[in-house]
């Protein structure tokens, strides 16, 4: 294809990048680092204006964070046919990477760490759009890409809305999925996009990286009915699935999902703010930079499996999830020779032998000696009232006590039966307008008694839990599961790579089947969006699909029979490849050598981890132990000064 730029200077287009529903991308004939794009229809009414506004503005802020347009391209009639923009190289699109098998396949050394790394990046790229008074409008996993660095980049950038010399050219599209409640079910050609919007999917974006692809807005309802909602539906709805406000109501993650523990409690408030807040509460890309740069600073490797990373203090989230739902969505990285040799030395440097021998140092160690006892009640004098209350206190009993006397006295006296109900009526009028107004001082007291009391309970409640060891004793039986694991494992190295000679055929079919995603097939009634929502239920591929699928909310008995047979026709199609075996024995052997090298380092460390927590217990507790006790003789203290005096007197 041959074009021309505004000079008319002629450009032979031979090489194609890629191909899309919109047009294609080629290589620049005259720079490596920048590629074009043509349309395969002619463009619409002020499509080229805007393209010419887009490039009048490029500068390197916009490079930083997008393929932004540099210059409109033309036919040999002089008529706009695309742009020119800088070129990237070794990037996947964004669902590639919060994909748990796409994430394993396309990026198999990123950790949860790199995700937080690609957020962070994901939060300065729309930073660097927003400050050009630019807004995306259409945020989705398509018009970003991520490079193996974690650095991202937005592409197809010709759809964003732009402000230009006072005229703004509209972003008239968007993906439900990431769109904020006030924008559900409305005409977006129709009206001008704002930066908080797209501030609602980027943190939809972030809490994918960081939830390893679950949608905030996507999980179980108490009750969904025949049809469930969609994700569009339940961000109109305010179904955010993942804090306290929706356990409440009875809304649950999918499996295999990780709580909001997993992050810092800034992070879970950010979150918060944009999926609960008003749009002009939505935290903005800086706040969500800054934050997500603390938490990486935060994440520690863990002790176990050294593929997992996870903030410091807590107990590895991944080695739970994936042992519970036995599914890897962090794998170890495994060394291969630049000639394509695995090293699988391991076998010969780390027998059974070295397992048993760490083994019985990890057992060795006693478990931390944590005895739990309760703080003794201490008597405590009452802190007396205010003067002026207590004054008023007084006058206020000695006239109810005098007009109780009376009332007494009539009661027994026939020719006094007359003042009964005068008494009973200045009774009334004394309590309700002569007692003492205490009750903000009495409220203060009850505060601080229930402060008090919770505290307390939080101090004994971690002291009993320590003197249980439940830390000690959960990453032991952790180990032993490691021990076992690695003990058993060359038998079943050996039992895999004999099935994958024996039964290749069937084998590669399942390697097929797992290869085809169904977010990349054309299935009837499987539109992008009940793709996402499968996935969330980690049903990703044609080998993941089973009977299971009619159980999710919105996938009824026609989706999932329409599922089965894409999978049918898969496996009619299938045919052997001869390398199908050799394949699958090279995978068998890296899945064998990084389970080695992941148990190797947590055996190694094992034991220092244990001693770790040990120390760490048995210091922590005459710290708490002291903390009871003090809070134990505050909670006296404030429960004394609560008898000075009933409170009805003061209500």
């Amino acid at each position: 294809m041959r074009v021309l730029d505004r000079a008319g200077k002629a450009m032979e287009l031979r090489q194609k990048l890629g191909e899309g529903g919109e047009g294609s991308v080629w290589a620049s004939p005259s720079d490596p680092n920048l590629a074009i794009k043509t349309y395969s229809t002619p463009m619409a009414p002020g499509k080229l204006e805007k393209l010419l506004a887009m490039t009048a503005i490029a500068d390197a802020t916009l490079f930083a964070a997008a393929a932004w347009p540099t210059r409109v391209v033309y036919d040999a009639k002089r008529a706009a046919v695309g742009f020119e923009m800088p070129r990237l190289s070794g990037q996947q699109p964004f669902h590639q990477l919060i994909g748990t098998k796409s994430r394993l396949k396309l990026f198999p050394n990123a950790n949860w760490q790199m995700l937080l790394h690609a957020a962070g990046n994901l939060a300065s790229a729309f930073h660097g759009l927003h400050s050009k008074q630019i807004v995306i409008g259409d945020v989705n996993g398509n018009n970003i890409v991520v490079q193996d660095d974690a650095r991202v980049f937005f592409i197809d950038c010709d759809s964003f809305q732009i402000r230009q010399s006072g005229r703004i050219f509209r972003c008239d599209v968007g993906v439900p999925e990431y769109q904020p409640p006030e924008l559900q079910n409305v005409s977006l050609g129709s009206i001008d996009r704002l930066p908080s919007h797209d501030l609602f999917g980027m943190a939809v974006m972030i809490f994918q990286l960081l939830f390893v692809g679950k949608h905030p807005f996507m999980g179980r309802l108490p009750n969904p009915g025949s049809a469930a909602p969609t994700i569009g539906e339940n961000i109109a709805q305010g179904n955010y699935f993942y804090d306290e406000a929706a356990r409440r109501k009875g809304l649950l993650p999918p499996p295999a999902s990780a709580s909001l523990g997993i992050v810092t409690p800034a992070i879970a408030r950010l979150f918060e703010r944009a999926f609960r807040g008003r749009p002009a509460d939505r935290p903005a890309a800086p706040e969500w930079a800054a934050e997500l740069a603390n938490l990486e600073r935060s994440v520690v490797a863990c002790k176990v499996n050294n593929a997992h990373r996870h903030i410091a203090n807590i107990a590895c989230p991944w080695c739970a999830i994936e042992a519970r739902a036995k599914i890897i969505y962090f794998a170890a990285p495994v060394l291969v020779s630049p000639a394509g040799d695995i090293d699988d030395s391991i076998w010969a440097t780390f027998s059974n032998a070295d397992v048993e021998r760490l083994w019985k140092e990890i057992a060795s160690i006693p478990p931390p000696e944590v005895r739990f006892e309760r703080p003794t009640p201490s008597r405590a004098v009452p802190a007396p009232l205010g003067e002026s209350l207590r004054k008023k206190g007084s006058i206020f009993v000695s006239a109810f006590c005098t007009v109780a006397v009376v009332a007494l006295a009539a009661w027994f006296t026939p020719a006094m039966k007359f003042v009964e109900p005068i008494d009973l009526a200045t009774g009334v009028g004394i309590w309700l307008l002569g007692r003492p107004r205490g009750g903000a001082e009495l409220d203060g007291r009850r505060r601080r008694v229930a402060d008090a009391r919770a505290a307390l309970a939080t101090t004994e409640s971690e002291l009993q839990m320590l003197a249980q060891n439940g830390e000690f004793e959960a990453m032991r039986r952790e180990l032993a599961t490691v021990r076992e694991s690695l003990l058993a494992q060359r038998s079943a190295y050996d039992a895999e790579a004999a099935a994958a000679r024996r039964r290749g055929e069937e084998e590669a079919k399942r390697r097929y089947l797992d290869s085809q995603f169904i977010r990349d097939a054309k299935i009837r009634g499987i539109a992008k969006q009940l793709a996402a929502r499968l996935a969330t239920w980690n049903i990703e591929t044609a080998l993941d699909v089973d009977a299971r699928a009619h159980g999710i909310p919105g996938i009824g008995r026609q989706k999932a029979l329409a599922l089965l047979e894409w999978r049918a026709k898969l496996e009619s199609k299938f045919t052997l490849d001869p390398l199908a075996v050799e394949t699958m024995l090279r995978e068998t052997k890296i899945k064998h050598v990084r389970q080695r090298t992941v148990g190797r380092e947590a055996l190694t460390s094992g034991s220092s981890a244990l001693r770790l927590v040990k120390e760490r217990v048995e210091a922590r507790v005459p710290e708490l132990a002291a903390r009871a006790a003090e809070e134990r003789k505050l909670l006296d203290q404030y429960e004394a000064d609560m008898r000075v005096l009933p409170s009805l007197v003061f209500r």
